[in-house]
């Protein structure tokens, strides 16, 4: 018996949809959220290209992939609509030139190849690669009923995943996120008063008897470790200082991104969208620098990425901040950039810190840190040492999470010195994460809490 030589070309398609499948399983599993192993609208594009229906089953790939990108985005992000994917996506032309490049090369060498697989269309046939989704809908079907769960998979366990729809998945992780924050999504800029007490309504309350100089900082991912030693190391600069007191080291809940962190300490409540150029401005009236300036405050923002994240030059006036640095008016060249993400690292960022705060007797200063989040690089690091994570993690960490923790553990070592300055005496500070840290690797993740972030407040001598 002699095997026909180009019975080889008959495994290329199925191998080929088997290759994408696990490569996106992959990317799920290194950012830890579920997904079918195979998706079915990605076996659909597979299966028309089987039919000689290029002009379908292109876009179809297509369309596959990029539900697998908002599946992605929804569950490591918390977003809970659609349209907020609008928004994220709008921050790709901020990303570093080399990312961008990188992930256009990619995704169009994945179209190439689809494209180029479809010769061999006619050595596999239709009907075969049928059965085979016949098999893996059964496969499915068993487990989902051994299971006795048919029709939530983010509620199931990974192995019990094979064959569905990514993009039913991603809108039930939608739903799941819109539960947990009780939020809907309306284009007018609707907001809800957070269900728990901010760190600023826990250390200044109404705001009445404070001094006159406040810092409000929130911290980029600064997340609550299970374990109490990782913040105890990381802010230990603090805790030995004889320039402050009344140190307080608490946390708050937490949840979906950035945007919902700052909303939360700046105002005392969470928007139901992430588009921001309708907002009202009397949704705002309420907030901290609104309420501080009506004091006779002058109310300062930092930050070391463009204004138009978030659209942050629109909506920061609206809640009382009277001057705004971002990277387009910092006076910084390309070598104070941060190789992580396009902007300025926040350890170039305290002498501006400190020079709004001796500007006028009365300042808030709200600084929205940038360097800490993922990609977290080590060469945004000063001074990288090893032994700094040994004494803070001991001796099983990834190295991700070491360069994370000596970014948290250099800033709080920066802002200690600053407030050597005797200008600052009396000054109180809070510090506070926007959300838990994103780690690509399971144990890392298992280390902190998903929905709390670390606080502390002190008072400068």
């Amino acid at each position: 018996m002699t095997l026909n030589k180009n019975y080889w070309k008959v495994w290329i398609i199925p191998g080929a949809f088997f290759i994408f499948g696990l490569f996106f399983e992959y990317l799920s599993y290194f950012f830890g959220y579920k997904r079918y192993i195979f998706s079915i609208e990605m076996y659909a594009s597979f299966f028309f290209i089987l039919m000689g229906k290029k002009w379908i089953a292109i876009p179809l790939f297509v369309f596959s992939i990029a539900i697998e990108l908002v599946l992605g985005m929804s569950s490591i992000l918390y977003l809970f609509d659609i349209s907020q994917v609008e928004t994220v996506l709008s921050f790709f032309s901020e990303a570093k030139r080399s990312y961008i490049f990188l992930f256009v090369l990619y995704f169009s060498l994945l179209i190439l190849f689809f494209v180029a697989i479809g010769k061999f269309s006619k050595s596999v046939g239709w009907k075969r690669f049928a059965v085979l989704g016949i098999l893996l809908l059964m496969t499915q079907f068993t487990l989902s009923l051994r299971d006795g769960n048919l029709i939530r998979p983010t509620l199931t366990s990974r192995g019990n995943l094979i064959f569905g729809s990514s993009l039913y998945v991603s809108s039930e992780v939608m739903g799941l996120n819109r539960e947990v924050y009780a939020l809907t999504s309306d284009e007018k800029g609707e907001f809800l008063p957070v269900k728990k007490p901010s760190a600023v309504h826990l250390a200044w309350g109404d705001t009445s008897g404070l001094p006159d100089k406040l810092m409000l900082v929130v911290a980029e991912s600064w997340g609550k470790s299970k374990d109490e030693k990782i913040v105890s190391h990381e802010i230990s600069s603090l805790v030995q200082s004889k320039n402050i007191s009344n140190l307080k080291i608490g946390n708050v809940s937490s949840g979906g991104a950035t945007i919902y962190g700052e909303f939360r300490e700046l105002c005392g409540i969470v928007p139901t969208k992430l588009k921001f150029r309708k907002v009202n401005k009397e949704d705002l009236i309420g907030c901290l620098p609104n309420d501080l300036m009506a004091n006779g405050y002058k109310t300062v923002s930092l930050h070391g990425a463009h204004g138009t994240m978030y659209d942050r030059m629109t909506w920061y006036p609206l809640v009382g901040i009277q001057k705004m640095l971002f990277k387009e008016n910092l006076p910084f060249d390309k070598t104070k950039e941060c190789y992580s993400f396009p902007g300025y690292c926040d350890r170039y960022l305290f002498e501006h810190a400190l020079h709004e705060l001796k500007s006028v007797p009365k300042v808030l200063l709200y600084w929205m840190s940038l360097n800490s989040h993922t990609p977290y690089d080590k060469r945004d690091i000063s001074f990288y040492d090893e032994a700094i994570c040994k004494n803070g993690l001991g001796e099983n960490y990834s190295e991700q999470l070491c360069v994370y923790h000596q970014l948290h553990y250099q800033f709080f070592k920066e802002l200690e010195k600053m407030t050597h300055d005797p200008a600052l005496k009396g000054m109180e500070v809070i510090v506070v994460g926007d959300h838990a840290p994103i780690f690509n690797d399971e144990e890392s993740r298992e280390k902190f809490e998903k929905n709390q972030v670390s606080s502390i407040s002190f008072s400068v001598k």
